[in-house]
C-alpha cells in the first residue's frame, strides 16, 4: 500500500519515535506507543449532531446507542461475548461533531479483536428488530440522566447557533422511537467516509496500525455538504418547579479557525475567570467566585468546534432569587476586562500542568489529536517542548484582545429551573 509521508508526534514530554500517516484514501493514521500498558484502539469520525438534518434528529445519538449491535460478519451476542471475554471494553462517545469508537484490552488481544472492533464501527448491519429492541430503550435511559447543567448548556447551543452545531448530540424526545434501520443507514452513508476519519493506536506498533487500516472498508469521500456555522445569540428558557436555577450564558469564542494565539489566549482568560475548585470540596479562586455571594456555584466553559466556539459561564443558583443578581455581577466581570501579569502567569502554569497530565491519559490524549487532525486541519505539535513554548509565547496583551474582543461580542443563555428571578438578555 502506498502511504504519504509520516511525521513525528509527542506523547507528554517525551518524542515519540512513531507518528501519523496520510494514507491515499484519506484516512489519517496515528500511533502513539508506551501510552499505557494496555493497548487503546480509537476510530473516530466526523459523524456528530452536527450533520444531521430536522428530519433525522437523534441519528447521532441513536447510532451511538445502538453500538456493538450485529454486523454484516457478527452477531450481537458473538461481539458482546468476544469483547466480555478477553477483558476488553468497548466504548462510544459523540460530541457535535466527531463520533468516536475505542477498544481497550490487554496488547496481546488487541490483534484479534481489531477485526471485530474494526466491523462493529464500519459495518453495522442495522437489523430492524435490534434497532427497535435496543436503541429507544437506550435513548430514554441517557434522556432521563440528563443534568440540569448540561440541559442548560444544551439550550445555550440551541439559543446561539439554532441548527447545524447547535443541534443536541442527545436526540429530541418527539424522535424516540422514529429511527429505524434505513433512517440510521442513510446517516451512517453520508457521514461515515474515509476523508473524514481517522484511526488512532497507543501502546500498538504503527506497523501492526496500519495493517489494520488495510481491513477498513468505507467510501474514500463523503457526500455530506457541512453548513458554515453562524452565532445568532438570544435565549433558551425551560421553566421549572423547585428551587434550584441553572443558567449557561455564552459569547462567541475562540473556534480551530481562529489563529493559534487566539485559541490559547480563551484558554488563559478561561483559567483567569475561574473553572471551579481545582480541589475537592475547595472554593474556586477565579475572579468569577470572588464576586458571586450566596448558595450560588460558578465556572467557566469553553466549546471549540471546526469554525465555531463558546465561551462563557455556567452558573448554579441553589436559591433561585439570586439568579438575577449573579448574572448580572458575572456580566460585569465580562464587560470590564482587566488582565494583570500575575493572572496570565498562573494561568499558564495552569493550562501546562493541565495538558501534560491529559498526555498521561490514553483517552484524553485521543481527544487531542483527534481534533487536531479531523477539526485543526492536521496539524500537530512537534513535540511537548513546541506546546510549552507556544504558552509561553502568548503576552499579557494578547490575552486582553481577546478578552476585549469577548466583551464586546453578543451574548446568548440557556437556562432551566425556577426562572422567576432570571432576567430575559433585552432587560440586563
Amino acid at each position: 500500500m502506498k502511504m504519504a509521508s509520516t511525521f513525528r508526534i509527542v506523547r507528554g514530554f517525551a518524542t515519540s519515535k512513531e507518528g501519523v500517516t496520510k494514507l491515499p484514501n484519506g484516512l489519517s493514521v496515528l500511533s502513539v506507543p508506551e501510552c499505557t500498558g494496555v493497548g487503546y484502539l480509537r476510530m473516530s469520525v466526523l459523524g456528530g449532531s452536527r450533520y444531521e438534518r430536522y428530519e433525522n434528529l437523534g441519528s447521532s445519538h441513536a447510532l451511538r446507542s445502538g453500538g456493538g449491535l450485529s454486523t454484516h460478519s457478527h452477531s450481537y451476542f458473538g461481539i458482546t461475548r468476544g469483547i466480555q471475554q478477553s477483558g476488553a471494553n468497548f466504548d462510544i462517545s459523540q460530541g457535535r461533531e466527531i463520533m468516536s469508537y475505542s477498544l481497550t484490552s490487554s496488547r496481546k488481544t488487541i490483534p484479534s479483536l481489531s477485526d471485530m472492533f474494526i466491523e462493529s464501527v464500519t459495518n453495522p448491519a442495522f437489523k430492524n428488530w435490534e434497532v427497535s429492541d435496543v436503541c429507544p430503550g437506550r435513548i430514554k435511559n441517557d434522556l432521563s440522566n440528563l443534568s440540569p447543567a448540561y440541559m442548560a448548556q444544551e439550550l445555550l447551543y440551541k439559543a446561539a447557533f439554532r441548527t447545524g452545531i447547535g443541534n443536541s448530540i442527545y436526540s429530541p424526545s418527539f424522535m424516540v422511537g422514529s429511527h429505524n434501520s434505513a433512517m440510521l443507514k442513510g446517516f451512517f452513508d453520508k457521514t461515515f467516509a474515509l476523508d473524514r476519519a481517522t484511526l488512532i493506536g497507543c501502546g500498538i506498533s504503527h506497523e501492526s496500525l496500519l495493517q489494520i487500516a488495510e481491513c477498513i472498508n468505507l467510501p474514500s469521500a463523503s457526500t455530506t455538504k457541512t453548513t458554515a456555522s453562524t452565532f445568532y445569540g438570544g435565549e433558551c428558557r425551560s421553566e421549572l418547579n423547585g428551587q434550584h436555577a441553572h443558567i449557561a450564558m455564552g459569547f462567541p469564542g475562540s473556534s480551530y479557525a481562529s489563529s493559534e494565539k487566539e485559541r490559547i489566549s480563551a484558554l488563559l482568560y478561561l483559567r483567569i475567570l475561574g473553572v471551579g475548585s481545582r480541589v475537592k470540596r475547595g472554593v474556586g479562586l477565579g475572579r468569577l467566585n470572588k464576586v458571586l455571594e450566596g448558595n450560588v456555584a460558578t465556572s467557566t466553559i469553553s466549546f471549540t468546534h471546526q469554525d465555531a466556539a463558546l465561551f462563557g459561564v455556567y452558573i448554579a443558583c441553589a436559591d433561585h432569587s439570586l439568579a438575577g443578581e449573579s448574572l448580572r455581577k458575572v456580566i460585569q466581570v465580562f464587560k470590564n476586562p482587566k488582565i494583570t501579569d500575575a493572572e496570565v502567569k498562573a494561568a499558564k502554569k495552569n493550562v501546562i500542568a493541565d495538558l501534560s497530565e491529559a498526555y498521561l491519559n490514553p483517552s484524553s490524549l485521543c481527544n487531542i489529536l483527534e481534533e487536531q487532525i479531523l477539526l485543526g486541519g492536521g496539524k500537530i505539535q512537534d513535540n511537548s517542548k513546541a506546546v510549552e513554548d507556544s504558552i509561553n509565547s502568548v503576552t499579557i496583551a494578547d490575552v486582553q484582545t481577546f478578552a476585549k474582543k469577548i466583551s464586546g461580542s453578543p451574548l446568548s443563555m440557556g437556562a432551566i429551573g425556577n426562572l422567576e428571578h432570571l432576567p430575559y438578555l433585552d432587560e440586563l
